[in-house]
């Protein structure tokens, strides 16, 4: 049986998929401790989607494989990763461990990672805009999240570290981070003695201004493809444009006029979430030092030839891929 187990749970866009990768890769080599992370996939994000929906049957398909591999390891930490576990109440989470590992529910050390609200919101729009979720504009999108949940961190952090009493919030500010990167953070906190890191891992990297437009017209253009269909699609050519990216790039930025109404809306959470958790004031000093520019950029039009090459290698192999996964168009 695994020693400890880690939940890591998010939070989204705050370099969850780059720990996953290097998880699932078997990137790091600890020197005096094991690891198990157990399950064929990156993330645990199907085993949280059914522990939210209550789905018993489900949960019971996907934990048992995850529960039996724990046991049958002797390794000293147990993680299982995913930024889905935030989508619930942390008290889901724990009555799933005291149902499912009740060995191990009194050592549970749960880790977060949150990013600054204004990289965050900007971050989710650029997200929802690659997966065709979104098809508007910055101050559209503004008026529909900033009155959201989502958005008070201090609520919703505050939550997780009355569940959890071992429960660890770090800032995804990298003057504050172990190396300034989230992946070597993290082992930091997981482990106890020394480890190195095989291979660099940048995963889901940010889009920019031009490739986000061009996302947004790849969804104008597969309009009958489905939404699974057009998500699978969408992450491929990411990873295409990501692979070969444009030297100089502009990436997406509030206006002044933007900048300030995230002000507005997140400026106590920040300083709330600063009392609870942090030494110094490091979120709302991200708050108050975000950039903004005076107004909107204009975005190019037309498809360059690099994007146009990323289109073209999407072609037939994805195609099949996609009616082997039974997707329909």
């Amino acid at each position: 049986m695994a020693k400890r187990l880690v939940l890591h749970v998010g939070d989204f866009k705050s370099g969850s998929t780059s720990i996953q990768v290097c998880l699932h890769r078997r990137g790091v080599v600890p020197q005096d401790q094991s690891l198990i992370y157990p399950g064929r996939a990156i993330g645990h994000y199907r085993l949280a989607r059914a522990i939210r929906s209550g789905d018993e049957a489900a949960i019971a398909r996907l934990s048992r494989p995850l529960v039996e591999e724990i046991r049958a390891s002797d390794a000293d930490v147990a993680i299982l990763s995913a930024e889905h576990f935030q989508d619930m109440a942390p008290a889901m989470t724990r009555a799933w461990v005291e149902s499912w590992l009740p060995e191990l529910a009194g050592d549970v050390r749960v880790i977060c990672y949150v990013r600054p609200h204004a990289g965050f919101i900007l971050a989710t729009y650029a997200e929802q805009v690659k997966l065709g979720v979104r098809d508007d504009e910055v101050d559209a999108f503004l008026d529909f999240i900033l009155p959201l949940p989502r958005v008070q961190f201090a609520h919703r952090f505050g939550s997780w570290q009355r569940e959890f009493p071992d429960f660890i919030l770090r800032p995804v500010v990298p003057g504050l981070l172990s190396g300034g990167d989230v992946v070597r953070d993290f082992f930091e906190q997981v482990l106890d003695g020394p480890f190195t890191l095989e291979g660099e891992v940048r995963a889901n990297s940010s889009l920019s201004l031009g490739d986000l437009a061009l996302m947004r017209r790849f969804h104008r253009w597969l309009p009958l493809a489905g939404p699974a269909l057009r998500e699978m699609l969408a992450l491929r050519l990411q990873d295409r444009l990501a692979h070969r990216p444009e030297p100089g790039a502009r990436r997406p930025v509030f206006t002044e006029a933007q900048l300030d109404r995230v002000r507005a809306a997140c400026g106590r959470d920040a300083a709330r979430l600063d009392g609870m958790f942090f030494e110094g004031t490091p979120m709302s000093d991200a708050l108050a030092n975000a950039k903004s520019v005076p107004e909107a950029p204009a975005v190019e039009g037309r498809v360059t030839g690099r994007q146009a090459r990323a289109l073209a290698m999407l072609g037939p192999a994805l195609l099949r891929e996609a009616v082997q996964r039974g997707f329909r168009l």
